[in-house]
This record gives C-alpha cells, structure tokens and sequence, in this order.
C-alpha cells in the first residue's frame, strides 16, 4: 500500500513539474507588421481596440530603439525609419539580451492599446537573426 501511494505522490509531483516547466506556447491570434497595426489604430482607433485590443498578435518590425522599463524589463520599439510612431513591446521578464538597432525582429505580445503608439506587453521573441 505505501509503495502505492508513494507511486501516486512521485507521479502527481512528476505532472506538475512538467506542466509548470512545458513552454507555454500559445499561438497567436492574428500576425502583421508593426507599420500595419499602427496604421490601424492611427486610422480607426475605436475600429483598432475593437479588433486587436487584448488579443495576442505576432508582429513584424525593424528596433528603432531600445531600452530597459523601471521593472528593468527590455521595451522594444518597432518603426520604420522616418516614421513618427511605433509600436512599443515590453518583453517579458528574462529578456536580457541587447538587440541591434534596426535588426527585424518578430515578437508575440498582448496589445494593450494605442497611446501615440501601439503598446505590446508581456512579449516573447519569436524570430530574431541573432538567435
């Protein structure tokens, strides 16, 4: 009986250590690029909020800047050369690696509105020449 319920505890542990350290990966809901989903929003910003607003969305850009937030969490800025807006990703924590100005990139994140730019939060890099 105790070789059982031994059995049973080591297998419990065993499917939450395995499910806590699985790569969350969940695909995202739509995919653009950063010039698109900014003019979407510049365009029809109740229209951009109804459509993209919450929603995990896979975008394409060029680093335009680069820094780190007050949590000491990497921003990403993505926009084209001469453009006067973006769209700003906040990586999630963990990123710690300093990309190259005007590397493309491409970053999964929740977007969370549009304030002069498209803001991305909680982004995970998807595709990155330097990886």
């Amino acid at each position: 009986m105790k070789k059982v319920i031994l059995a049973v505890v080591i297998l419990v542990i065993a499917t939450a250590l395995i499910w806590w350290y699985w790569p969350q990966t969940q695909e995202p809901d739509l995919k653009i690029s950063a010039t698109e989903l900014l003019e979407a929003f510049e365009q029809d910003e109740a229209k951009g909020n109804e459509m993209y607003l919450g929603k995990l969305i896979q975008v394409s850009g060029t680093i335009a800047e680069m820094e780190m937030d007050q949590q000491g969490r990497l921003t990403l800025m993505l926009r084209e050369p001469n453009a006067f807006g973006g769209v700003l990703v906040t990586l999630e924590e963990g990123h710690e690696k300093i990309f190259d100005l005007g590397e493309k990139v491409e970053i999964v994140g929740e977007c969370n509105g549009f304030l002069f730019d498209v803001v991305l939060n909680n982004g995970k890099i998807v595709f990155s020449p330097n990886n």
